[in-house]
Order: C-alpha cells, then structure tokens, then sequence
C-alpha cells in the first residue's frame, strides 16, 4: 500500500509506503522503480482527465451560433445528455412536446436548440469528446483540443 501527496495542480509530489507494524513513520519509494513511474503515470492521467472534463466542452457552430458556448461535461451532465438523446432517439422528438429545446452552458446561460438533429450532434459531439479524453486517459490516445465544431 501506499501514500500519495499531490500539489495544488495534482502533480504527485511523493509516494511513501505504508509502515509495516515494526516500522515507525513512512519509507520513502524509490521513484526510478518502473511500478512507481507507472503509478505516478496513472494518477497524472487522472488528474488530466478530472481537469479537462471540470473545464467543459466548447461548442462552436458558424451555422448556428446561438448554440456556441462550453458545456458542462462532468458525470452529471453526461448523464442527463445521454438521457435527452435516448428520449429523443426513441420518440423523434424533445421531451415534454417542446418544439425547441433551452439547454444551459457551463455558467448556466440558456442556448436554444432548434432542432432534433442540432441537439444530436451536440450529445455526439460531447460523446466523442469525452471518450478520447478517456482513450487518453488510459494512455491509448491523445488528449482532444477544443473547440469541437458542429454544424
């Protein structure tokens, strides 16, 4: 087992082992170990990844600007985007009759989506954007730039 210490930006600082019952204090880990590089690798990724979905998504559209904006992308907000897609994938159209759809960005500010269509690509947009930030997490890609254009 062991501790961590990360600074204020989440960079590891150190990692100590847990003290065995006939040790006193900690033992520093020898950071040239590959399992520590690795584990210090990991818990950079994390912290990239935490970062990126905190700064949000920003949407560009030239043909739509009303909808341009950072969107919030945290688990919560996945959820209820994927929750508005699915509804609109099954029934054709926005939940409750509406003819548009008023969806807050990253500071609460109303955009209005038009259409079905336009809402889609938005949670697709989104979709993609948070699972290269995951590919890239997990090392197996690159981490996305913004911002991510629609039409």
């Amino acid at each position: 087992m062991a501790h961590v210490t990360l600074d204020a930006d989440g960079n590891v600082t150190g990692i100590f082992a847990v003290p065995q019952p006939h040790l006193s204090g900690y033992a520093e880990i020898d950071d040239t170990d590959p399992k520590v590089a690795a584990f210090q690798a990991a818990i950079a990724a994390a912290a990239a990844r935490a970062q990126k979905l905190a700064s949000g998504l920003e949407i560009a559209s030239a043909a739509l600007p009303t909808i341009s904006g950072t969107y919030a992308i945290d688990p919560s907000a996945q959820q209820k985007i994927a929750a508005i897609s699915l509804y609109i994938a099954v029934n054709g159209r926005f939940p409750a009759g509406q003819a548009t759809l008023a969806y807050p960005d990253l500071a609460g500010a109303a955009h209005v989506f038009p259409t079905t269509a336009i809402f889609q690509a938005f949670a697709t947009a989104l979709a993609d954007y948070v699972a290269a930030i995951d590919l890239a997490a997990a090392g197996t890609g690159e981490m996305p730039s913004q911002p991510v254009t629609i039409a």
